[in-house]
């Protein structure tokens, strides 16, 4: 994928405690510190992952970690953002396709509000994450937050790494319109 063609839907950088922690509203609309912390906002996501085919890439600024998928949507505000993400191309441990078919939560919105509320954060939570770009806590057995990152794996996948920066970034598959939009 070619750094001229990627759209930057969000990114993060040791963003200070709290940062994450945030309503629907501010999810839905985007929002930013004005450095290196970023998130795109979930209408603007389901605006153009509704009208073309886009890809999805998940990388740290090392390259250690690389996540990137053929298929990437997001739903809209009535079907709470669900996500769409499946056909990996480059993986390590395949963990956000563990988050396909998932709605959206923040602490005021969606299906698991309180895993939102307990992660300081909004995201698509299952009870056990294997990916969470945005949480700030421990929510599960495998790994703290703050200021942390689990990279994907499997049950059991106990090592959280220290990422210097996490940054999502899709591009457009075909030039086409999405026929099912």
């Amino acid at each position: 994928m070619s750094p001229l063609q990627r759209i930057l839907i969000s990114s993060r950088y040791k963003s200070k405690a709290g940062f994450w922690y945030r309503g629907i509203e501010d999810y839905r609309s985007g929002f930013s510190d004005g450095n290196m912390n970023f998130w795109i906002g979930l209408d603007i996501l389901n605006k153009i992952t509704q009208t073309y085919n886009y890809k999805l890439r998940i990388e740290t600024m090392d390259g250690f970690y690389v996540e990137e998928y053929a298929v990437f949507k997001v739903g809209s505000d009535t079907q709470k953002f669900l996500l769409t993400v499946s056909n990996p191309i480059i993986f390590n441990r395949n963990g956000f396709a563990n988050h396909n078919n998932i709605q959206f939560s923040a602490h005021n919105f969606g299906p698991d509000t309180s895993l939102a509320f307990h992660s300081s954060s909004g995201f698509w939570f299952r009870p056990t994450n294997y990916f969470c770009q945005t949480c700030e806590t421990s929510i599960d057995q495998h790994c703290t937050y703050h200021r942390n990152y689990q990279f994907g794996g499997a049950p059991g996948y106990v090592n959280a790494q220290e990422i210097d920066l996490l940054g999502f970034t899709i591009s457009r598959n075909q030039i086409k319109p999405n026929p099912n939009r």
